[in-house]
């Protein structure tokens, strides 16, 4: 599906396409066994994700939220900076209507918990005439405008191709007109019913309703086994699809179930489950076997390969350099001890000549022109002091 929006075509424009037939829109499948659901995200925002029927009062119900979450987030409590909201047509009778907020580190729990509370109030009916009335108001406002045939083109397209009707403008303004409060309040029970949150980490939404989202599979395969280079991971190859063991959450990928694996060119595979579970395999950090990657790739079906560019050195992971082991005070190279013997020999040896020294000096006292014994023994005890260096350092050392 082509659209153009402009005065003219472009000059001997061709679209030399094959026949064929209208295909239907894919069956869309779904990874949560129960909503409404949460997951947890490093991200510093809240965010939802819902799917509810077409309509022009779903389309003004996300207009509404948008309004609800601007005033209550932003305007009264000043916990968030952006609050915006989105409504997507899928082209299968549905839309994704999405609502974002985000959130200062400090902020993330409060913001949360206003997230969750505004769209508690819309789920109970407590939705405003008000924000009803602003909310059309403003769409009819774009539906008067000169550009509206312009700005109407994506989704007229997307309608055409997906077999979905085009209204008029006249239809449009007819729809927004019998929106009423009751209609609001049905697609907010959709939008809880379908609902996943995503929260920042170290939250929860459980408290408000929300099940956790599958972050781990719950079926481990059999298969030749392959260990980590650093950690207790291990990856498991079976004649059915590939287990990421870690922990106490692994990752499973059913070969008939892979909905799509990427591949880059130094051997890096991504295997991405129907059930949205992601199973990345970074060759450098296995203990694999050259016959291992061939193998996943002849059981994933060829339409499911996708091929990544390469990436630099810098992108591929590797193992950390091993540690050197602690050496045992026991294995001392040989030419550590002779210094420790020689040194401590020779600091005997230059201690005791110093101390007779000063001993006959203070003792006997000095006669004139023997000053010059002085000298000898300041040099003779740091003569004493070099010679004792090494033994410190070698002693630092084996600390």
């Amino acid at each position: 599906m082509l659209w153009i929006c402009g005065d003219r075509v472009p000059a001997g424009l061709r679209l030399p396409l094959p026949t064929g037939v209208r295909q239907p829109v894919p069956a869309v499948s779904s990874a949560l066994p129960q909503t409404p659901a949460y997951f947890v995200h490093g991200a510093r925002a809240v965010v939802l994700d819902a799917v509810v029927r077409r309509s022009a009062a779903a389309a003004v119900f996300a207009g509404v939220l948008e309004r609800e979450l601007y005033r209550s987030l932003r305007q009264e409590s000043g916990l968030s900076y952006t609050a915006t909201t989105g409504y997507d047509p899928r082209g299968d009778g549905n839309a994704t209507l999405r609502a974002l907020a985000d959130a200062l580190a400090e902020k993330q729990d409060a913001v949360l918990g206003g997230f969750v509370d505004v769209l508690a109030k819309l789920r109970v009916g407590r939705i405003e005439q008000a924000d009803l009335d602003a909310t059309v108001a403003k769409r009819e406002d774009l539906l008067g405008t000169a550009e509206v045939d312009a700005a109407r083109l994506p989704g007229y397209a997307l309608n055409v191709l997906t077999g979905e009707p085009n209204l008029t403008i006249d239809e449009h303004r007819a729809e927004l007109k019998a929106i009423n409060l009751a209609d609001l309040h049905e697609v907010a029970g959709e939008v809880m019913g379908s609902a996943l949150l995503m929260v920042p980490r170290g939250l929860t939404a459980d408290w408000a309703g929300f099940v956790a989202a599958p972050t781990h599979s719950t079926e481990i395969l059999e298969g030749t086994g392959y260990s980590a280079k650093e950690g207790n991971a291990a990856l498991r190859i079976g004649v059915d699809g590939v287990t990421l063991l870690q922990s106490d959450k692994p990752l499973t990928v059913r070969y008939a179930d892979c909905a799509a694996m990427l591949t880059w060119p130094d051997g890096a595979r991504q295997l991405i489950g129907a059930d949205a579970i992601v199973l990345h395999i970074e060759p450098t950090m296995f203990h694999l076997h050259p016959a291992a990657l061939p193998v996943i790739d002849a059981q994933v079906p060829a339409d499911r390969h996708i091929s990544m560019p390469a990436r630099t050195p810098d992108e591929i992971p590797q193992p950390s350099a091993p540690e050197k082991p602690a050496r045992a005070p026991g294995d001392r190279p040989w030419w550590e001890v002779a210094m420790i013997v020689v040194s401590g020999v020779a600091v005997l040896v230059a201690g005791a000549v110093s101390l007779l020294v000063t001993y006959v000096m203070v003792a006997a006292g000095t006669e004139p022109g023997e000053e010059w014994l002085g000298g000898v023994v300041v040099a003779g005890w740091l003569l004493t002091v070099i010679l004792a260096l090494p033994i410190v350092l070698l002693w630092r050392r084996r600390r």
